[in-house]
């Protein structure tokens, strides 16, 4: 399961019901209201960020934020984000 982040400049209604509609509970994590984790099992950046409404012609014109696949990752944050990581992994 590939992992990416969705950093947003500013929090979006939008872009965060997308990525609510799109990705199933179990497959997306919400660090803050500008950074959510999602996993996807064939997409590419490009598709993601189509997803949740950062490119394409659905692009959600009040947002702005990138998309980026998680390939190695180190520091300290909240427990449950470690654990969800771990889960999507062994997905």
């Amino acid at each position: 399961m590939n992992t990416y982040v969705v950093l947003l400049r500013e929090p979006n209604r939008v872009v965060a019901q997308r990525i609510e509609d799109t990705y199933v509970e179990r497959h997306r994590f919400k660090l803050s209201s500008t950074a959510y984790f999602v996993a996807d099992e064939g997409a590419v950046t490009a598709d993601v960020a189509r997803n949740v409404g950062l490119k394409g012609a659905d692009r959600v014109e009040s947002a702005s934020g990138l998309v980026m696949r998680v390939t190695a990752y180190s520091g300290w944050t909240v427990r449950t984000l470690w654990e969800w990581l771990m889960s999507v992994e062994s997905d």
